[in-house]
């Protein structure tokens, strides 16, 4: 299995974070991970299972990790109070994008331009946060490296969008890539904006369960192109490697605007996604690898 230095690396800062908690709860990290996991959000519990999983293996743990690998990936109901990514909103009407632009363009914050050319910007493209420092811009033509490109996750080591023929839109993208590329440290850069913006739509939604969060913007462009494209088209643009990652994960087209203008994928990539049929789920691995199929109504983590 095939592990990247910033996975490694957000293991490390993840697994050591929950370590901690596990001490001040006084249990283990997989007594731990095993009373805390009813509560949070499948996604959640597979990230917090790998890193702890690689904790493990480092530090020798054999029968934690024993108990870290039998933590259920599912939670029984939806009735639990959200938590972590649950209070982040999978869309952005145009009604909020405007009022969250026009926050931001008074915001004091050196970070507040930048801030605002991602959430433009990702509103086109769908790229994610991370990618803007390996993107390339010709012409109309934009090329990125896929960010999750390890274990067949992605459709490929890079994924091309044409972008609308829109000067606004070309100008914006292209200060963004140059703004990360000039950046010696984009992540911090990037997880700035993050909290400005997070900090920015709690100003304007204080009573809502779910507001608006960076990521929010690449949700929305799967919507938009939801509702005019078809399945393998929205996994090309989003650098996915089936067509069923999208569909299970991201906003649904309902959410999606007609009068939307967003990049589009090149026919190539297209052709290339894998497409997962109908009733079939992939089971993925706390890795991100696929483990086998199974119906869509099976419990991710095991076969009955």
């Amino acid at each position: 299995m095939t592990r990247t230095t910033a996975t490694l690396e957000h293991y490390a800062t993840t697994s050591a974070r929950l370590v901690a908690r596990a001490r001040e709860a006084g249990q283990s990290p997989g007594e731990w991970l095993a009373a805390t996991a009813p509560g949070l959000s499948p996604a959640t519990v597979r990230l917090y299972k790998a890193a702890l999983v690689w904790w493990a293996e480092v530090n020798g743990e054999v029968e934690c990790e024993m108990t870290i690998r039998a933590v259920p990936v599912t939670y029984a109901g939806r009735t639990r109070p959200l938590r972590t990514s649950a209070r982040k909103k999978k869309s952005v009407s145009e009604r909020n994008r405007v009022l969250l632009l026009k926050e931001l363009s008074v915001a004091k914050s050196p970070y507040a331009r930048t801030a605002t050319d991602l959430i433009t910007a990702g509103l086109v493209t769908g790229l994610r946060p991370c990618e803007w420092q390996s993107a390339d811009l010709r012409g109309r033509q934009l090329t990125v490296r896929n960010a999750k490109a390890t274990n067949g996750r992605a459709n490929g080591v890079t994924r091309s969008l044409t972008l609308p023929d829109d000067v606004d839109v070309l100008e914006t993208v292209g200060r963004l890539i140059g703004t990360a590329v000039a950046d010696k440290d984009w992540h911090a850069t990037r997880k700035t904006c993050q909290q400005l913006i997070r900090r920015t739509a709690k100003r304007l939604w204080r009573k809502a369960q779910r507001r608006p969060t960076l990521y929010s913007a690449r949700h929305q462009f799967a919507a938009d192109l939801k509702k005019t494209r078809a399945k393998a088209a929205v996994a090309a643009a989003l650098g996915h490697a089936t067509d069923e990652t999208s569909g299970r994960h991201y906003a649904r087209a309902r959410l999606g605007r007609h009068s939307a203008v967003v990049a589009q994928p090149v026919q190539e990539e297209i052709a290339t996604v894998k497409r997962v049929p109908k009733g079939v789920r992939l089971r993925w691995g706390p890795d991100g690898h696929v483990l086998d199929r199974g119906p869509a109504n099976q419990s991710v983590q095991e076969k009955k």
